[in-house]
């Protein structure tokens, strides 16, 4: 499961809100929101006003802009779209609320999305309510990896079919976790994926590769770090992002070095890449504010 943290650092939470409502049903049945510490009502004008009284607690600076909210997304792969539903979407973002605020101290929404591909929106306070501390949810990147790896962990637990969506545990650590049913499923999935050697020039391309992914927050990220990279270059074919030419002379396909999480998650990246655009937003808001 990917997740994803961005930091927004605008005092209004209008674009914020209006972004992760944008796309759900329209028939109230179906919309499957999770409020915490929102008490003043739940329409969107009324959740805005909310978090943006929280943000008057944070004090402002002129050297630093502050984080305001964190905008978290935790997103399936394409293997697995059959396999979800709103109420389990809903029972993963309890969860991963449960331990990415376990004081549930902080304002947040988690908002779940079917349409197009499985994934959740959460916008979380940097602050808890009515503190003037912005750093009161402030993750460091070990506890970061933690709060995925235990996400995960329970996951295979309570939902061991989502299976092909973990991405932070060690392997061997998926199989202990795994009913038998899965580890079989698992292990026919191995077996015809192309085996490398851990010293060739293909499993070290492999590595960097991976490293490079878990950074980018969306496809045109994603070919922009790589060819940032030495001796990496990109390719494509027929407009698609194929795969590594390294050194100028050898064409490496992202699916014979074992990447499927990029193949899986084509559709996640480019609502990643939205995101970008929400932050170039921000920056126009920013700047208008303090004309």
């Amino acid at each position: 499961m990917i997740i994803k943290s961005l930091r927004h650092k605008v005092r209004s939470s209008k674009y914020s809100v209006n972004y992760i409502f944008d796309g759900m049903p329209k028939e109230r049945k179906d919309q499957w929101v999770i409020y915490q510490n929102i008490s003043d009502g739940f329409t969107r004008e009324s959740i805005i006003n909310e978090l943006n009284a929280n943000a008057e607690f944070l004090s402002s600076s002129l050297k630093r802009k502050k984080t305001i909210r964190f905008h978290e997304i935790l997103a399936f792969s394409h293997l697995n779209e059959k396999d979800l539903n709103r109420e389990k979407l809903q029972r993963i973002a309890h969860k991963y609320l449960q331990l990415r605020d376990p004081d549930g101290s902080a304002l947040a929404i988690c908002v779940t999305h079917l349409e197009k591909h499985p994934h959740i929106h959460i916008l979380l306070t940097s602050n808890a309510l009515g503190s003037s501390k912005s750093g009161d949810m402030r993750m460091s990147n070990a506890r970061y990896f933690e709060i995925r790896r235990n996400m995960e962990r329970w996951i295979l637990h309570t939902f061991p079919e989502l299976h092909h969506s973990t991405v932070y545990l060690p392997k061997d650590e998926i199989h202990q976790l795994l009913p038998e049913k899965y580890q079989v499923q698992r292990r026919l999935l191995e077996v015809s994926k192309p085996k490398q050697s851990m010293g060739s020039t293909k499993a070290k391309i492999s590595e960097v590769v991976k490293e490079v992914l878990e950074k980018s927050i969306s496809l045109e990220d994603f070919a922009k770090r790589i060819n940032n990279q030495k001796d990496f270059k990109t390719y494509s074919r027929r407009g698609k992002l194929t795969g590594i030419l390294y050194e100028q002379k050898k064409k490496y396909r992202f699916s014979t070095l074992g990447i499927n999480l990029l193949e899986e998650n084509f559709n996640v990246l480019s609502r990643m890449s939205e995101l970008e655009k929400f932050k170039e937003k921000e920056k126009e808001i920013s700047k208008s504010n303090e004309r």
